[in-house]
């Protein structure tokens, strides 16, 4: 719920501008906007396509579905299509999500 109006603000549109609408620059950059926006745990991305990864959290509070949840609008802003996210808890404040999207 909270990536669509951060996308619209001044600095979400930046955001999307400096990355010019490519998912695998923006996607590189969120462990960036992940430690500039809270105080706890580890975010990493790891590429395992040209168009699939891994984001990666340890010792966040936050459950997998609110990082599922929080890229795909992500992919949306920037006209992503065939986009596949998946997720999973793999210890007790760990996460992978599996992210993928289409030509």
């Amino acid at each position: 719920m909270a990536a669509p109006p951060y996308l619209s603000s001044s600095v979400g549109k930046v955001l999307l501008m400096v990355n010019r609408n490519i998912p695998k620059l923006l996607i590189t950059s969120l462990p960036t906007a992940y430690q500039a926006a809270v105080s706890y745990g580890e975010c990493s991305v790891r590429w395992t396509g040209p168009r699939s990864g891994l984001l990666l959290t340890k010792h966040d509070f936050m459950l997998h579905l609110i990082h599922q949840g929080a890229l795909l609008p992500l992919f949306d802003a920037m006209g992503t299509r065939n986009v596949q996210i998946t997720g999973e808890q793999v210890g007790i404040l760990d996460n992978e999500i599996v992210f993928s999207w289409g030509a």
